[in-house]
């Protein structure tokens, strides 16, 4: 089972989009923590970075530039 960031529940089909990087993607996680921070996109990766530390295993979203958590 894998998730997928969505404001519309209960999807049957995900079409791809294209993304910031110009290529059309479905992006999907096994990571349920990983896809909630992904639920607000106003600005996509322009705004802030989103991972996993490697070392601690812990979860982050790092603004790109002061204020963009606002613009989320």
């Amino acid at each position: 089972m894998v998730y997928h960031s969505s404001k519309t529940r209960g999807l049957k089909t995900i079409l791809p989009s294209t993304s910031t990087h110009g290529r059309k993607w479905v992006y999907a996680t096994k990571d349920l923590v990983l896809a909630a921070l992904f639920l607000a996109t106003t600005g996509g990766d322009f705004t802030c970075c989103i991972g996993r530390d490697k070392i601690t295993g812990k979860p982050y979203l790092c603004e790109r530039f002061r204020g963009a958590f606002d613009l989320r």
